[in-house]
């Protein structure tokens, strides 16, 4: 056989297991998330954070930042629409553990502006890009928000389904940026 030819069915080999590799892991993904536990586990390490009882939505986020040097982010994320504000828990990871990180709480009423916007990936799951501003129009945060967060690599600590709680995170973004909506930066 030619060398040529064996390189090519070497790369179409490789290029296979790749994509069944990336298949299978979000089918695995998407059937330990229906059971709900990794779900329970961030509403119970948001429930540690907060010293009182208080009402909230928990979301998962895992953000994968950079282009040349990439830097991954976990957060938990308390959405309180009714009083306006969200939750934002830095999630840290020892063996199986979890642990709250760092929090600070983003409110409507002190936000300068908010951008948002959704997409759909090829499945049909939602991904949010969001961007809060301060008054003077320098950025404080940005999060990535996704319908279905999997395991696909030793980043990826947790499988969790989250289509509800996503929505509701969708709809305050959405009020908060018509309401804040991004302006134009100032000539100097």
């Amino acid at each position: 056989m030619d060398s040529t030819v064996t390189g090519v069915i070497l790369i179409v080999a490789l290029v296979g297991y790749a994509i069944f590799s990336v298949a299978h892991k979000q089918k695995a993904g998407a059937k330990n998330a229906q059971s709900g536990e990794d779900k329970a586990r961030v509403r119970a390490l948001l429930e540690k954070t907060f010293p009182e009882e208080v009402p909230f939505t928990p979301i998962y986020v895992h953000m994968s930042l950079g282009r040349h040097t990439v830097n991954h982010y976990t957060y938990a994320l308390a959405v309180q629409p009714e009083k306006d504000q969200l939750w934002v828990v830095s999630v840290g990871k020892e063996g199986d553990m979890l642990y709250p990180g760092k929090s600070f709480v983003l409110k409507l009423k002190t936000l300068g502006s908010v951008y948002f916007s959704v997409s759909k990936d090829k499945a049909g799951k939602r991904l949010s890009d969001t961007v809060f501003y301060d008054q003077d129009r320098n950025k404080i945060f940005n999060l990535e928000v996704k319908d279905f967060e999997y395991r696909e690599d030793r980043f990826h600590w947790l499988d969790v389904y989250q289509p509800e709680e996503a929505s509701v995170f969708f709809q305050m973004m959405e009020r908060w940026a018509a309401q804040k909506p991004l302006k134009p930066k100032k000539k100097k």
